[in-house]
């Protein structure tokens, strides 16, 4: 019976409401970012107008991204995140209450700004620390693939519910959403992190570090770094590594973390690309849709309706591909399938320039949305596989790139559109894409000379101490340092 029981309390564990908070989240979110602009679009708004809506949120997310982390740390995570809701809630009503007001719009962006630099470090770092060793990468993917998804009904309910039900109707719901996610968000850690924060607790009352008195030899020129491994000397010198003490040695890198001091730059480049132009195509694409008129003969306006189904059936496609890449690895270090994801997202451009019937554009955009949760998932599977104590810089320079591309390559864009035509911001797109990979090719080929002759100078160490002896001549490049250091990572 007690079983029974447990299976029946499943829903209410911890888990399943982080992927049913992202689920929702995401639907809240893009509820506002296909009915504000589509708003926003029916007032007269210039290219310009649109795209500084974006422009405003996402470079305020930039700036404050970097402290999110630490704000989730210093204060509880299920805190943080209900805040994130009351900024969200603000941001949503003020449209609600002001649809017409250009100023209040732009207000609202900026509490989007504060909501999304409240919840996601909050949320992923609360579902990371609960997953416990060897859950990480499923339970991260799950999180992922439920954001993806809440991405995709958000942009096809707001988008339809608009056409329907007015703006602020739509936006009272999404207000609604926002009052179930901080109910239904966990109120407390699962209880064996909370236990073990306990002990941590605990034993720094009760014992005091002591100073490292032992001569050894570390693996990291940072003493601070808690991933540091100690060898003392005299094991060292039973394995072959002769005249350590003055020496600073580097350890050769593995062959997987020799290719992601390349790949992690590699991810960066291609999220700019992919990443920057899809979200000049979701803040633009209603001026082609519009001049062209590409819709769908649903209740209210066809082009809206067309919109939020686009954009809906290609974040589906992201969805999908987090699924398949949450399934498996053989995909990691493949230069040709960045090659090939920007190239599909290239084409996807260019078609968007000839092709105006609906169905087919539906097609492109499936195509279109793979390329972009590819490009995605390897920019943040590269940052997290980083330097161990360096790795909090690398996801943040990763999640910088993605906002500062969404807040400043749509304004471009736009002014590009408002110069010239509509066409003129996919036209941008397709040279962005274009000059993208001309880089990819250049800073693939000159990280992997550099890193190669970086791992040349580095030391083996194996537990035959004739290898280690062979390895033991230490360049002359680092006989001017002075700590007793082996530095298995820069």
């Amino acid at each position: 019976m007690h079983k029974y029981i447990k299976y029946l309390l499943i829903p209410f564990d911890n888990l399943p409401r982080h992927l049913l908070v992202a689920f929702l989240y995401d639907t809240s979110c893009f509820f506002y970012w296909i009915v504000v602009p589509l708003l926003f679009n029916e007032q007269g708004a210039t290219p310009v107008q649109l795209a500084l809506l974006q422009t405003i949120c996402f470079v305020i997310y930039a700036i404050l991204a970097p402290f999110g982390g630490k704000l989730a740390d210093k204060i509880s995570p299920f805190i943080v995140v209900r805040m994130s809701m009351v900024f969200l809630t603000i941001g949503e009503a003020i449209v609600a209450i002001w649809p017409s007001s250009k100023i209040a719009i732009y207000f609202s962006a900026a509490f989007w700004a504060f909501s999304a630099f409240t919840f996601w470090p909050a949320a992923v770092g609360t579902v990371g620390k609960e997953a416990g060793i060897g859950h990480e990468a499923r339970n991260s993917g799950l999180f992922a693939v439920c954001w993806s998804f809440g991405k995709a009904i958000g942009y096809a309910a707001g988008g339809t519910l608009k056409s329907s039900l007015g703006s602020s109707t739509s936006l009272y719901i999404s207000i609604g959403i926002n009052i179930v996610i901080a109910i239904v968000y966990p109120y407390r850690h699962v209880k064996w992190l909370r236990d073990k924060i306990k002990k941590e607790k605990e034993g720094l009352k009760g014992n005091k570090e002591e100073p490292l008195t032992k001569e050894t030899i570390t693996t990291n020129e940072n003493n601070n770094n808690k991933d540091d491994v100690e060898i003392p000397i005299d094991v060292a010198k039973v394995i072959g590594i002769e005249n350590t003490p003055n020496k600073s040695i580097k350890v050769k890198w593995t062959e997987q973390q020799l290719k992601n001091k390349t790949y992690t730059f590699l991810g960066y480049l291609m999220q700019l690309g992919i990443f920057g132009t899809s979200a000049v195509v979701t803040n633009q694409y209603i001026k082609i849709a519009d001049e062209k008129s590409i819709g769908i003969p649903m209740k209210g306006s066809p082009e809206d309706n067309f919109v939020s189904i686009n954009f809906c059936i290609m974040y589906i496609a992201q969805t999908l591909t987090f699924v398949a890449m949450s399934i498996t690895d053989k995909w990691t270090y493949k230069r040709t399938l960045f090659l090939i994801a920007m190239a599909v997202f290239t084409l996807f451009l260019i078609l968007l320039t000839v092709v105006f019937n609906p169905y087919v554009i539906f097609v492109i955009s499936f195509f279109a949305g793979i390329a972009a949760g590819f490009s995605y998932q390897t920019s943040t599977y590269y940052s997290l596989r980083a330097s161990e104590k360096s790795k909090g810089l690398f996801v943040g320079i990763s999640e910088s790139v993605a906002a500062l591309s969404n807040g400043l390559l749509p304004l471009f864009a736009a002014l590009l559109s408002q110069a010239f035509n509509v066409f003129a911001t996919i036209y941008f797109c397709i040279a962005i894409m274009i000059v993208v990979m001309i880089l990819f090719e250049v800073l693939y080929h000159t990280l992997t000379y550099i890193n190669n002759k970086r791992q040349a100078k580095r030391v083996s160490i194996s537990t035959d101490p004739n290898i280690n002896q062979s390895n033991s001549t230490i360049p002359k490049e680092n006989e001017e340092h002075k700590s007793s250091s082996i530095n298995e990572t820069d």
